[in-house]
């Protein structure tokens, strides 16, 4: 059975917790329909990156962010220089290119990079973090990550979502509104992100020693990508639309809609305190 062949998307479907009939007549191919058209770009995108990973144009990502040693002036005083190979830093999760003073050669500290691994160039331009979309004013990174993803694994759990309930909500708002929509919800993510970001830098100039679960420390340049927050605003979407509608979860359990919906804002809230 098709999306549109179910009763709640009928004309004249207005029974309590149904969608009401207007605006709700889907498209007549799957290729005008802009839930469609996100879909494979995200699929393009993702493989894509994946052919430039394996022919290896690959990039370490800076944070912005300076480690300086205990004891160690400004940056500004000192004569340094940036070794080009990363590496582990004890203590902190992280990596990064080692500071060297060039008379010495003592290690003055490091220059933070977002993680182990290299990333593909499309990660490297579009990624979000508060150091490059927000500080460095590279304002197109609050749309451009949405449409990146880390796996397969983070890729196809968002295409499902997309897949199952973006098709509901498109054919109450409309292909443009449901766009706008979409890409705001992305955009509210990386807002909060912001927030997290800030909330992590007040926290450690007030009470240093002191730690709050789900704020971001020292992370102002950790990259933020994924279609997760257009998504996740898409399924809650779909649940005040039709609450009722039953969906399988994992193809297997059945579930109301609004009670996926409400499933996932408790796991994602106890995933971000853990």
């Amino acid at each position: 059975m098709g999306i549109y062949d179910r009763d709640y998307v009928r004309s004249g479907a207005s029974r309590p917790g149904r969608v009401a009939a207007v605006g709700l007549t889907g498209p007549s191919s799957p290729f005008r329909s802009v839930n469609t058209w996100l879909i494979i770009i995200c699929v393009a995108i993702f493989f894509i990156g994946q052919g430039l990973q394996s022919a290896g144009v690959m990039r370490h990502v800076k944070t912005g962010e300076i480690l300086l040693r205990e004891g160690v002036p400004d940056l500004s005083q000192v004569d340094y220089e940036t070794l080009d190979v990363p590496v582990k830093l004890e203590g902190r999760k992280g990596y990064g290119y080692e500071i060297v003073e060039r008379v010495t050669r003592q290690i003055i500290g490091y220059e933070m990079l977002i993680g182990p691994y290299k990333v593909n160039p499309l990660m490297e331009w579009g990624h979000f973090s508060t150091s490059r979309g927000f500080l460095g004013a590279e304002f197109w990174r609050f749309i451009g990550f949405q449409f990146l993803h880390f796996d397969f694994t983070h890729l196809i759990f968002n295409m499902i979502g997309l897949f199952f309930f973006g098709s509901i909500v498109e054919s109450y708002l409309g292909g443009k509104r449901y766009l706008a929509f979409y890409l705001l919800c992305g955009i509210f993510g990386a807002v909060l992100y912001l927030f997290l970001n800030l909330g992590g830098y007040i926290v450690d100039v007030l009470a240093p020693n002191f730690k709050v679960p789900g704020l971001l420390f020292y992370s102002t340049g950790t990259p933020l990508i994924g279609a997760s927050a257009g998504v996740f605003g898409v399924i809650m979407a779909g649940a005040f639309l039709a609450p009722r509608l039953t969906v399988l979860l994992f193809f297997i359990i059945p579930m109301k809609l609004v009670q996926l919906a409400w499933g996932l804002v408790i796991l994602s809230i106890v995933w971000v305190l853990l």
